[in-house]
């Protein structure tokens, strides 16, 4: 299995990048998505039209670091090919975790550890890096208050 990482530098206190993190997933992420950040809380994101689901556990949710552990997911056969991926549930039994850091009074670095992940993993540090993008929405929200997340519809619609 591989890891995958990155990190990003956000324009915010870390309190703030914390509970965007932690509760508000369907404002950079997904906005399909059900969520109760509380550690042994389960958060569901869903991606219907790219054919992508993922259900995490809240395994800790402290001040410097979340982190997840996938209990259910699974990728259409299209972004299998897409992200490079050879297991359609290859993010089950996978730890995605951020850890904060500031760097100042009100800014943040961010660090997502995907660890265990598969093929994709190497797919997405040199092919096509879709944590960029949904961190760089997290980035947005935090420092302008608008998000760009994948337009998944209402929660609980389709996986």
């Amino acid at each position: 299995m591989a890891d995958f990482v990155h990190e990003l530098d956000i324009v915010a206190r870390t309190e703030i990048v914390r509970d965007l993190i932690s509760h508000h997933g369907d404002k950079w992420w997904t906005t399909n998505a059900i969520i109760n950040g509380r550690e042994g809380g389960t958060c569901e994101f869903r991606f219907p039209s790219a054919g992508f689901y993922a259900v995490v556990r809240v395994i800790t949710n402290k001040p410097d670091l979340i982190e997840w552990r996938c209990v259910d997911s699974t990728l259409s056969p299209a972004s299998l090919e897409a992200s490079g991926g050879t297991d359609a549930r290859e993010w089950v039994d996978t730890t995605i975790r951020f850890v904060l850091t500031a760097l100042g009074p009100a800014s943040a670095r961010v660090r997502l550890e995907h660890l265990g992940l598969g093929a994709s993993a190497e797919f997405y540090s040199t092919q096509n890096n879709v944590w960029a993008f949904y961190l760089e929405s997290l980035k947005g929200l935090a420092e302008t208050g608008q998000g760009s997340p994948f337009q998944g519809g209402a929660p609980g619609r389709g996986e």
